[in-house]
């Protein structure tokens, strides 16, 4: 299967972008106009995210998310073959501000969040800065996907940790200068594991892993965020949320990076990843010693 698999793909990733595009264009109308893929979902995460905004608006929002959604895909699999002259010209970075961190002798923890294109990262940093950049990843159920996009993601000098073995894959990387790179907008799978907090209008819960290795490490935590400048065209922007982590407390650092992420969203919301079930755990008074916001916790 995964031979198959693999095949297909880069078979596909030979085709020119425009190519990928006519066929992103494809999935767009057959799986979101024909068979209307997670399309509740999506109307419902951006009712709760933007209730003051039309139906017609959060509409626009909705086109806007899938044709950027499938763009997104057909953009990873070009990453199988794709150059890195190429994919400099698709997204456009600064690193001079990386540059500097590692010539302070700085060890990085990179955070951002579900925003397209995502995947263009792991083409675009390992290449561009003096880091080794180590992106957390989650397995995939499927081996043969799981398998493929693992070959797709680490071409260019990536060091994938794998998200279940984090403590063990990281004991070679403590005494050297590295960037560890988290996608720290997942919610915990148990309510109980995370911190409560106010994002995108939601009492919402978020992973305390990012903040606690922040401060435990003293890292100097950079905030990334990709902003769509045309199709296949992106600026990657970073900026140093925390310069000593130690200096906050790990709640703080994770407010810090909430509010940050939540105003990218809103400057650009049909660039973030709607798909995913985010409110799937509901807000109970039980949890009150786990919100972590300096606004009111919401009413039962």
């Amino acid at each position: 299967m995964y031979y198959l698999l693999s095949g297909f793909v880069y078979l596909l990733s030979w085709l020119p972008m425009p190519v990928l595009y006519v066929l992103a264009d494809c999935c767009y109308i057959v799986v979101y106009g024909l068979l209307g893929y997670r399309k509740k979902m999506v109307r419902n995460n951006l009712v709760k995210a933007f209730p003051t905004l039309s139906t017609q608006e959060r509409q626009k929002i909705e086109k806007e998310f899938y044709r950027n959604f499938f763009d997104t895909w057909f953009e990873l699999i070009k990453c199988a073959t794709i150059s890195v002259k190429r994919a400099r010209q698709m997204m456009t970075a600064d690193f001079t501000l990386l540059e500097a961190l590692h010539a302070q002798g700085k060890t990085c923890q990179f955070m951002c969040g579900h925003m397209f294109n995502w995947e263009l990262y792991n083409v675009i940093i390992p290449t561009g800065q003096p880091y080794p950049f180590l992106p957390v990843y989650m397995p995939l159920a499927s081996k043969p996907v799981d398998k493929l996009m693992y070959k797709i993601r680490s071409r260019f000098g990536v060091h994938l940790i794998n998200a279940t073995q984090v403590k063990q894959e990281m004991a070679g990387w403590l005494q050297r200068q590295y960037m560890i790179a988290l996608g720290a907008d997942q919610r915990p799978s148990n309510p109980e594991n995370g911190w409560w907090l106010w994002f995108l209008n939601q009492p919402t819960c978020v992973v305390q892993g990012p903040g606690r290795n922040a401060v435990r490490n003293n890292m100097t935590v950079v905030f990334a965020w990709p902003q769509k400048t045309g199709r296949g065209r992106y600026h990657l922007h970073l900026e140093v949320m925390a310069a000593n982590a130690a200096q906050y407390t790990p709640q703080q650092i994770t407010q810090l990076y909430i509010k940050r992420l939540q105003q990218a969203i809103e400057e650009q919301p049909g660039n973030y990843l709607w798909t995913h079930n985010r409110w799937k755990h509901a807000w109970q008074p039980s949890l009150e010693s786990l919100w972590i916001d300096a606004l009111p916790i919401p009413h039962a």
